[in-house]
């Protein structure tokens, strides 16, 4: 038996193991014992791919008739990154069956299904969200979204389809925005392992500087977009906003974790950093909560009073820290 890991030939004493299924929890057992801690992601035997699960199956194949055993595994990150791509795909199935909009059996297993995607990105953000409040933030946004599909699995059946064009067309746009939050988590915990050098970093200050000060004034015309039925410019406006904020907070975690800079001496409004960004984390909920109630009037005063000088304080800040911390340390 030709036993490899990861593409690499290893040589394997047996220790009494009789089938695949005990051979296989020996190469787990040893492959945990690697640093950082490794996972068997795939199993193929005898150029057949085998679940990991799927112990009855695994202890039926005798040790003798396996001439080839090829695992592959990986650390927690590339296992989370694995489990988010899994996710990426239901969404896409998901997304199928609106587009679809017919009845078929499908409908009745997503009810039965779907809540394993909200149990993963729990499980992920529960051991690479401590002190990342940028993913955090994402899991919220993630978890909104979710509850919403969730609810429509949950009512749909046989009669309400079709669904109207407009009912649709909500329910594209949220499968659509929970797959730009998958994409961001992935990249969350893609960097969570890169230590950025100080001239990248300079670079995405200056482009974050730069997207500030154009969606500045966009910003004060988003009630008039939505008054005269231009949302789709309000909700892209809407969503470089929160791509801005979701930057800015990667920016100064890396600012604090990987630069070491003492940020005690910068604040936002007279509040330190975790306490500003959950701030305008919850702000972005109240204005997506006042888009879809159509409250224009609470769309007006959260962009005023609340993002303008906010936003506008944020690049203020990066000017600031950028100057002291990087450009003057250089």
């Amino acid at each position: 038996m030709k036993v490899y890991i990861n593409g690499e030939s290893v040589p394997v004493e047996l220790e009494g193991e009789k089938n695949a299924s005990e051979i296989i929890t020996a190469l787990s057992d040893f492959a945990a014992q690697a640093v950082p801690k490794q996972f068997i992601t795939k199993i193929v035997i005898n150029e057949t791919e085998y679940s990991y699960a799927d112990e009855d199956q695994l202890k039926s194949i005798d040790l003798e008739t396996i001439e080839n055993l090829e695992i592959e595994t990986s650390d927690v990150k590339g296992i989370s990154l694995l489990s988010l791509q899994q996710i990426k795909r239901y969404l896409v199935f998901l997304l199928s069956l609106i587009n679809k909009n017919q009845w078929d059996e499908n409908f009745e297993k997503v009810m039965d299904s779907i809540s394993w995607m909200k149990e993963g990105i729990d499980q992920i953000v529960s051991i690479f969200g401590e002190k990342k409040n940028t993913l955090i933030s994402q899991q919220t946004l993630f978890l909104n979204k979710y509850d919403t599909l969730s609810k429509f699995f949950e009512e749909i059946d046989e009669k309400s389809l079709p669904m109207s064009a407009e009912t649709q067309k909500q329910y594209q746009k949220v499968v659509t925005e929970m797959q730009d939050i998958i994409k961001n988590i992935a990249i969350i915990i893609d960097n969570s392992y890169m230590v950025p050098s100080k001239k990248s970093i300079e670079k995405d200050i200056e482009e974050i500087i730069k997207h500030i000060e154009q969606i500045i004034p966009k910003l004060a015309n988003i009630p008039i977009l939505f008054q005269t039925g231009e949302d789709k410019e309000a909700m892209d406006t809407i969503q470089n906003l929160t791509s801005i904020i979701e930057k800015s907070i990667s920016l100064f975690i890396i600012f604090k974790e990987s630069f070491k800079i003492h940020l005690d001496k910068y604040t936002i409004k007279e509040v330190p950093f975790d306490s500003f960004f959950t701030s305008i984390t919850d702000h972005l909920k109240e204005l997506l909560v006042a888009i879809e109630n159509n409250d224009s009037v609470m769309i007006g005063d959260l962009l005023e009073y609340e993002f303008i000088p906010n936003v506008e304080e944020m690049k203020n800040i990066l000017e600031k820290i950028r100057n002291d911390a990087l450009v003057n340390a250089n």
